[in-house]
């Protein structure tokens, strides 16, 4: 009778134990970002980008981090024109009252960026993402067509390895990695806008530019005598294989492709400003605040 009393005791204890830890267990509550995809009318687009160190604000001023349902602290947004929105979910501590601000980083942390995408887990596995164990994952990819095409891929440059299918030793000369801040962000109740058009008018403006004018003062030029030797030959024959053909050949723009050296052409410099980062340094300008890549909607 003593046995089974002492017995019970324990198990009474045991339990009131394990309920008051999980009375002072921290509580966690599910919270989900949601982004949407901005684009110029009549645009075809297909881009992707890699999330790191989501962190949201709470009540009392602290940040905290948002706990992802997989196995790396990344995740992959996705999307095309024609799939414009997707949700990031995660837990959240509970502690922190009301949540206002967001802020995280578009890339993949140093010690995960030149590991091998063969043996990654998700999100780490999408080829699509990915560059070289030399060089790393892409934070950004965004493939576009419309008015222009175009194409702005951004990861870490200046990776130092003995071939491109090692890893470097050290971290890359340029992280070209951005750190996004939304004071005013309100999970429960506003979005995530991933705004491209200020990038796609870059390249609109690029491309009128590099278009030489028909009035252009090159394109103007005196009309040669009609008794000049060039002007006199004989005429062609009938049977000329050779169509005539009166119509000037219709001038186009090349693609604009901002992949890796960003700092050579002015219109892929421009674009780096554009989403905060300076194309020599790699760093953000002024904390990327001068971004305008993402941007609330509420």
């Amino acid at each position: 009778m003593v046995f089974k009393q002492v017995k019970s005791c324990k198990s009474a204890i045991l339990l009131a134990v394990g309920i008051a830890l999980n009375g002072c267990a921290p509580q966690e509550q599910a919270t989900q970002l949601r982004f949407e995809l901005q684009v110029p009318s009549g645009a075809r687009i297909d881009m992707g980008f890699y999330l790191s160190s989501i962190e949201l604000r709470g009540s009392d001023g602290q940040w905290r981090p948002l706990h992802l349902p997989v196995k790396q602290p990344v995740a992959l947004i996705h999307l095309t024109d024609q799939a414009t929105q997707q949700v990031v979910s995660g837990q959240l501590s509970a502690g922190g009252g009301d949540y206002r601000g967001l802020r995280f980083t578009v890339g993949v942390p140093e010690a995960l960026n030149h590991a091998n995408p063969l043996t990654a887990a998700f999100p780490l596995n999408d080829s699509g993402m990915f560059w070289s164990w030399q060089q790393g994952y892409k934070f950004l990819r965004i493939d576009a067509t419309g008015s222009n095409k175009w194409a702005l891929h951004v990861g870490s440059t200046g990776c130092q390895s003995p071939s491109a299918i090692r890893p470097p030793a050290s971290p890359c000369t340029q992280s070209n990695r951005v750190t996004i801040t939304l004071p005013d962000y309100n999970p429960a109740s506003d979005q995530i806008a991933v705004d491209i058009r200020a990038l796609a008018a870059l390249v609109d403006k690029h491309a009128s530019s590099s278009l030489e004018p028909m009035n252009s003062p090159e394109r103007i030029s005196s009309p040669e005598p009609m008794n000049s030797p060039e002007r006199i030959s004989s005429p062609e024959p009938m049977n000329s294989p050779e169509p005539i053909d009166s119509t000037e050949p219709t001038n186009s723009p090349e693609p604009v492709d901002c992949s890796m050296h960003y700092a050579m052409q002015p219109v892929c410099r421009a674009m780096f400003d554009t989403i905060g980062l300076n194309a020599d340094t790699g760093e953000c300008h002024t904390d990327c605040t001068s971004q305008q890549l993402f941007h609330r909607i509420h």
